[in-house]
């Protein structure tokens, strides 16, 4: 027996675990806290008020104008972060245009512009409205589903020709062309979108509209004291669940007021609390019955999640010793190389996003909210592996830049 027992202990001193050798925070103690200026708050919310009603009187002068006036619009504003104050007039806006064009085959009337009279695109002209005819082709084509093939073609002839086109182009449409081809509008982080599209885009327009911009400031920086706030309650729920994790390797007995004060926080009782009722707002029975079908928007959400992510990390896990990776399964199931089993996974992540959007845009039994969130984390999975960096590994090229986008830097206003 005592025989045996050594052979196991001989057996287990030989185990290498394998590092993760994460990077260090690249924040500190940046945002364990962020004292709120109450009166720049109240400054900003006190004219974002008047700006809103403003704003909300050009939206509804629109109703009798042009169709392309109308889409414009609301394209701007969508893009500069503000329409979630006019989601019943938009809907109402949108559902109106539906009504007056219910008659007109959609494909035809939208590619149209861009084929000649075989169905093949084509370039006609090299003016800003066709270049951006071309970017609004591009960026439909990322919504694309399954068996639509004229988007499929509309993806590769529109990416060449903007491609081709960009280095001509004069500020701010060559930057705002060449972001759009580094990141379509659908598959980025909505908010990273939106500081972009303000700061690098609609304040360098000449015709911007100076209300719109400064609405867009002004709220984005409010907004982002709010992220702020509660991202320094995450973090410091993350510092205390440390402190426990350190207590437990130090074999540390801490005292019964300092282990209170550390539990307070990591019982997260006042965060279920206050989420609580937060999601008495937002989500209902039938949304929790709905996600426990696992619908196929959730379960394109997860494999996209699952294959991009090995294909970033492939190669450091194999460094590290790992064998039980997807794509070393692959190649061993399958006996195919490296580069297939790449592809294949890369595949696998096209056809998820082609599922994901079908399920934002067939009708289903739940409220866009509920499906713009389980979107959101596809987006999010898309813009960390982009490229196939591991972004969640090493986020200083990838994630900075962002993060200090939208959590550090306010728009000078």
């Amino acid at each position: 027996m005592a025989a045996f027992v050594n052979h196991i202990e001989e057996e287990e001193e030989e185990i290498v675990r394998p590092v993760a050798n994460f990077s260090p925070s690249l924040w500190g103690d940046r945002f364990l806290s962020f004292p709120i200026d109450n009166h720049v708050a109240q400054k900003y919310a006190q004219e974002i008020e008047a700006l809103k009603e403003e704003t909300r009187s050009m939206l509804l002068a629109i109703t009798g104008r042009k169709l392309v006036e109308k889409l414009n619009f609301i394209d701007v504003i969508e893009r500069l972060g503000i329409a979630y104050h006019y989601e019943k007039e938009i809907d109402d806006i949108l559902y109106g245009i539906y009504n007056e064009n219910a008659n007109f085959e959609g494909d035809d009337y939208f590619f149209s512009k861009f084929q000649d009279g075989n169905g093949n695109f084509k370039v006609s002209r090299s003016s800003d409205d066709d270049v951006l005819g071309f970017l609004s082709l591009y960026e439909a084509s990322h919504v694309r589903t399954h068996g639509e093939d004229i988007l499929e073609n509309a993806l590769n002839f529109s990416t060449t020709h903007l491609e081709s086109t960009a280095p001509h182009l004069n500020s701010p449409l060559k930057e705002q062309v060449t972001h759009a081809l580094e990141q379509s509008l659908h598959k980025g982080i909505p908010r990273v979108e939106t500081r972009f599209f303000i700061s690098s885009i609609y304040e360098k327009d000449e015709l911007k509209n100076d209300a719109l911009l400064r609405f867009a400031k002004l709220d984005f920086n409010l907004l982002q004291m709010l992220h702020k706030q509660e991202l320094a309650e995450m973090k410091e729920l993350v510092r205390s669940y440390n402190v426990e994790a350190k207590w437990f390797i130090e074999g540390h007995m801490p005292s019964v007021s300092e282990y209170l004060s550390n539990a307070l926080v990591t019982s997260t009782y006042y965060l279920v609390t206050t989420a609580a009722y937060l999601g008495m707002k937002s989500a209902t029975e039938q949304d929790f019955e709905w996600l426990s079908t696992n619908p196929k928007i959730l379960e394109a959400n997860v494999t996209f999640c699952r294959v991009i992510d090995d294909i970033a990390t492939y190669e450091v896990e194999k460094g590290r010793g790992q064998i039980s990776t997807g794509i070393e399964c692959y190649m061993r199931d399958y006996g195919v190389s490296t580069e297939e089993a790449m592809n294949k996974f890369q595949e696998m992540g096209e056809t998820a996003w082609k599922d994901a959007n079908e399920g934002i845009l067939r009708p289903v039994p739940v409220s866009t909210e509920i499906l713009t969130r389980i979107l959101n984390l596809v987006r999010i999975i898309d813009v960390t592996y982009k490229h196939n960096q591991d972004g969640y590994t090493h986020p200083e090229k990838v994630l900075k830049p962002h993060i200090i986008a939208l959590l550090v830097n306010s728009i000078a206003i």
